[in-house]
């Protein structure tokens, strides 16, 4: 093992095989010395130090760089929009295009074929979510399932992992077969993935810009009623940035795909629709807009005349932290009485306000507003308190929360950071109709999981003995245990938590 010796910042770094061809580094051996055990410090304090270096001159290219890291530390996932015009026979031509998740428009997928392309994207390790299965494009005379259906319909292809979006969508929007949705995960971050594919220009409606700009407001709707990142895109047949929708997007900090690549690579991508439209895009949320690495046109012969965007996200890229404004929360939802309210502030408003006409200064006036937002919380939190004695079915809020106090105090900027909502339940027993991220909610659908979990298994024939010992050997710990010593402890378990 050699030992270098850097002398302009006195430092040891230990290496196994190098070449020495520096003037500035002085190599020595330590299996020169009879005992192997003798200290840095010891051998470096030696008369003999210099004399047993040798100097020879060569640039050692590993200091001062980072050793060990990996070529790529943090995940990284690509987005391609396509419009195949129809998507089956073209699973191979998808493969190639090497993306995470693609986003399919026009997809003109039946119901039978549907099934087909579902196994074989399935057997390539994809998961695939669809919009509704549109009607046949040709009917035969003798009512044979058609493998190529009408213009519409929308897909979603991933191979990183994914699940179903749980914000609805409306009927009225799901019947028209151009959106679907889904939900995929880039390392510990879910995104909310949407697809569409807006009404074309040969239309017999005039006002298609107008329908295109109500199919963006929806999907805008649906990304944010679930409060997670999202990728809008698809082949929308209007460029969004002439809707007037896209103002809302770029009040939320989103922006187009296009004009992220002028504006942050300084680059205008190529059309993508027979070289003159951009209509194949995609709307970003500010999330996972800071993190893209580069985005690109590729010019596909097999999806003419459609070019795919491919777009690529590095989830590593160190992005300054969101703030914002730590603001009590509104009562109003609490629904304290009106008439209480005014009693319980009259009799306590003398506890906490001072005489106005003692205010003779900015800091006499702060200290009176901090009195009178004090008097006012009060006669909340006791307005709540009684109508909670009154009736705690109706009023289940006992008292005025940590959260909901603060008014005309001064307050501090917090860091906002990323959260996840509920992971799905991989036994199936219950998922919420929405997107749930507080930490209350969590519970809450946790406790109704357990619950579902102990019902189905009371419900399950005690004869069943296979299903019981698979239950044993997934549910319990070391040691064995019947099932009605489980049922015991479910039991504790759920009458253990706090707040249920």
């Amino acid at each position: 093992m050699n030992i270098i010796y850097h002398a302009s910042v006195f430092r040891c770094v230990k290496y196994d095989d190098i070449l020495y061809h520096n003037a500035y580094l002085k190599t020595a051996s330590l299996s020169q010395f009879d005992d192997q055990r003798v200290s840095l410090r010891e051998f470096l304090s030696t008369r003999c130090f210099y004399a047993r270096f040798a100097t020879i001159g060569t640039f050692s290219y590993l200091l001062g760089t980072r050793v060990g890291e990996a070529s790529h530390p943090g995940p990284k996932t690509s987005f391609a929009v396509i419009n195949p015009a129809a998507l089956y026979g073209k699973t191979s031509d998808v493969q190639t295009l090497e993306s995470d998740v693609v986003i399919c428009s026009e997809t003109s997928v039946t119901k039978a074929s549907r099934r087909i392309l579902e196994k074989e994207f399935s057997s390539l390790g994809w998961k695939s979510f669809w919009s509704q299965e549109v009607g046949n494009k040709i009917d035969t005379l003798d009512g044979r399932p058609s493998l190529r259906g009408e213009s519409i319909g929308t897909a979603i292809l991933a191979k990183i992992p994914a699940r179903s979006c749980r914000t609805p969508i409306a009927p009225c929007l799901w019947e028209t077969c151009r959106i679907c949705t889904s939900v995929v995960r880039s390392g510990s971050v879910e995104i909310l993935v949407i697809a569409l594919y807006g009404f074309p220009a040969n239309n017999k409606s005039r006002e298609i810009s107008k329908m295109n700009d109500i199919l963006l407001a929806c999907a805008l709707d649906i990304a944010l009623t679930s409060g997670m990142p999202y990728v809008i895109g698809g082949d929308i047949n209007s460029q969004p940035q002439s809707l007037p929708i896209y103002s809302e997007f770029k009040r939320h900090g989103a922006i187009d795909a296009f004009e992220l690549s002028r504006l942050k690579f300084g680059r205008q991508l190529d059309p993508t629709c027979r070289g003159a439209t951009f209509n194949d895009t995609m709307v970003l949320h500010p999330f996972i807009a800071q993190r893209v690495s580069s985005i690109q046109v590729i010019h596909n012969h097999a999806f003419d005349p459609h070019s795919p965007l491919v777009l690529h996200v590095d989830m590593s890229v160190s992005v300054p932290p969101v703030l914002k404004w730590d603001i009590p929360k509104s009562w109003v939802p609490l629904a304290p009485h009106e008439e209480n309210l005014e009693y319980f502030y009259k009799t306590t408003r003398h506890m906490f306000l001072k005489d106005p006409s003692a205010i003779q200064s900015i800091e006499d006036g702060q200290v009176a507003l901090e009195q009178w937002s004090k008097a006012v919380e009060h006669s909340v939190d006791r307005t709540l308190a009684f109508q909670h004695r009154v009736d705690p079915v109706k009023n289940p809020t006992q008292s005025l929360p940590s959260n909901y106090r603060g008014r005309c105090l001064p307050r501090k900027l917090v860091s906002q950071s990323h959260k996840n909502p509920v992971k799905r339940d991989a036994y199936q027993n219950y998922d919420p109709e929405q997107e749930v991220f507080s930490v209350t909610n969590r519970h809450k659908v946790r406790q109704v999981r357990r619950l579902k979990s102990l019902i189905n298994l009371l419900n399950l024939p005690c004869e069943h003995t296979i299903r019981w010992n698979l239950f044993r050997v997934s549910c319990l710990s070391n040691t064995p245990m019947n099932g009605l010593q489980f049922f015991v402890q479910e039991d504790m378990a759920i009458h253990g938590k706090n707040g249920f």
